[in-house]
């Protein structure tokens, strides 16, 4: 089920802040030797994503149907870019304006993610009661395509797991 992956997910999210919040600042500020991103980019990143979407998500499974019964369907387009945000995805370029390296940080950059991964968990159990194909929830970047509940869940849970990834590979 759905739901039940993300929720694994999310609880593998939890897990790697809590590893990288243990870590000396140096380790987290060092960019990769090809120019990546340092691990407090990759989550400044996923801060500049939950500021634009949880609000929407949250609006969107409170106005959705209950059903505990339902079965999520995604769809075509939803399922893709679920696939695509995946860990093991397609390399991707970044909008400019979700870009960290080109946004200034503010000192609290994980304790602020923490906050967000906190409210993502309570949203993914709200959504347990909930019909996820009824509502659909807008690309901010792309207001004209909208994606199920589920998917847009799917793909943002997806999203954080592939850069709190790379935010491991980067400090080792």
């Amino acid at each position: 089920m759905l739901l039940n992956d993300l929720v694994n997910q999310w609880i593998a999210q939890k897990e790697n802040i809590y590893y990288l919040v243990n870590l000396p600042t140096h380790l987290l500020r060092k960019r990769r030797e090809d120019g990546g991103w340092s691990a407090l980019e990759c989550i400044e990143h996923l801060n500049i994503y939950a500021r634009m979407y949880l609000d929407s998500v949250e609006e969107a499974i409170s106005a959705s149907p209950d059903d505990d019964n339902s079965t999520f369907k995604s769809g075509l387009l939803g399922g893709y870019f679920a696939r695509t945000m995946a860990p093991a995805g397609t390399k991707m370029k970044t909008f400019k304006s979700t870009d960290p390296q080109l946004v200034s940080f503010h000192h609290d950059v994980i304790d602020e993610f923490q906050k967000h991964l906190e409210r993502w968990g309570i949203l993914l159990e709200m959504a347990r009661h909930k019909d996820l194909n009824k509502k659909r929830v807008a690309m901010v970047k792309l207001p004209l395509l909208r994606f199920k509940l589920g998917d847009m869940l799917h793909i943002l849970i997806n999203h954080q797991s592939r850069h709190l990834q790379q935010a491991m590979r980067v400090v080792g």
